[in-house]
């Protein structure tokens, strides 16, 4: 892939990674990466969301490159090349890059999506998972990605759920919004966008996430953020309770195979495709 031929600004920096002449901020904390790229492989949260998008994926193919925007560490973008399917990543953050490309992707551009001047109608899919909520103008980045899509591209997103369950995790994590099935329906209506499926997934985190999250954080009796005891939320627990998780992950799985909604749920799931 001569990724010259797809965007105007990158330069090859080295075999494989790819980079703008500039740098631009991002709402994300800057140990984020690092944090992840830490836990990514033991947590049961990224590998149950790698399993949906990658349901996903194949129930809406694409043609073309796809464009992982704000991978990270390229953790979905490595499940994704192993699933067969050409995908760059595409981070802004240095860390992320180099941990993406110490992974072994092919593919690792170091830049945001607008400094690295990808083409109109250059790219056959794009994948925003869990970056929406960091991007301060949400429609008017749709609106650019939309422009680089070929006419039946498509984009997979994931996003927080509820408005409600705001807490001190969202305000470290760098997110402006968390969303509602409606909120985000509509904003990627009104970015020239059509829904082809939106679900919810994780459904038994939100009361969770309300009362040991929310709760603390609305009558001000929430600690500073630890990122060890954090760490220790994304393992999966063992034993019958452990088991019993894996049976939901597998169900939720499985109704996204299947093309079935889930009603309620601490993330959801859309694929949106270019009119």
């Amino acid at each position: 892939m001569e990724i010259e031929w797809l965007a105007s600004n990158l330069r090859m920096v080295e075999p494989g990674l790819w980079k703008a002449p500039s740098e631009s901020s991002v709402s994300y904390p800057d140990e984020g990466n690092a944090w992840c790229f830490s836990i990514e492989d033991s947590s049961f949260w990224f590998a149950h969301r790698n399993r949906c998008i990658l349901e996903t994926i194949k129930r809406f193919p694409t043609n073309g490159l796809f464009l992982d925007v704000g991978s990270g560490n390229g953790f979905v973008s490595l499940a994704i090349h192993k699933a067969g399917r050409e995908v760059a990543c595409l981070e802004p953050g240095k860390i992320g890059a180099l941990n993406a490309k110490t992974r072994g992707l092919p593919i690792v551009i170091n830049s945001s999506f607008e400094e690295a001047g990808f083409k109109s109608c250059s790219l056959g899919a794009i994948g925003l998972f869990d970056v929406m909520e960091h991007i301060q103008d949400d429609r008017g980045f749709l609106l650019k990605l939309k422009e680089s899509l070929v006419p039946d591209g498509k984009i997979f997103l994931t996003v927080p759920a509820y408005p409600c369950l705001w807490s001190k995790e969202d305000e470290f994590a760098g997110h402006f919004r968390r969303y509602s099935p409606t909120s985000i329906s509509r904003l990627v209506e009104r970015s020239g966008l059509k829904i082809d499926y939106l679900t919810h997934v994780f459904s038994i985190l939100p009361c969770p996430v309300f009362f040991f999250r929310v709760l603390p954080f609305k009558f001000g009796l929430g600690k500073p953020i630890d990122l060890e005891i954090e760490r220790q939320r994304h393992l999966q627990p063992a034993g019958l309770f452990g088991k019993l998780l894996q049976q939901i992950w597998d169900t939720e799985a499985a109704a996204i195979k299947a093309g079935l909604r889930i009603p309620f749920g601490a993330s959801l799931l859309v694929v949106a495709s270019k009119g």
